[in-house]
């Protein structure tokens, strides 16, 4: 799981890029995402999140990042749907602190 720091008040997209890691022939159809507290567990998708639907161009999704409360972390979560019908997920721990 990747690991990256943001300011409560940062709001910036992430992406996902795929590319080269797509199985021949296949192309990435949507992606959902979700976070969570990860000491409690409580959903904080419209905390931390600016869309539950991220963008979706090509092999590449991006969701805004956004809010978030100093010392808490979150866990991100894209579930990522591919043409075939198969499904992966892509995990990031966001740790939120006012510098």
């Amino acid at each position: 799981m990747e690991t990256f720091d943001k300011q409560p008040s940062e709001d910036y997209p992430i992406d996902l890029d795929w590319t080269g890691r797509l199985p021949p022939g296949k192309t990435l159809s949507s992606v959902a995402a979700s976070a969570k507290r990860t000491d409690t567990g409580a959903d904080a998708t419209t905390l931390v999140l600016g869309s539950a639907s991220p963008t979706v161009s090509g092999a590449k999704a991006a969701v805004r990042v956004k809010s978030g409360t100093h010392g808490i972390d979150y866990q991100i979560t894209l579930k990522s749907t591919f043409s075939d019908g198969s499904v992966l997920e892509d995990d990031w721990l966001m740790r939120v602190r006012e510098l």
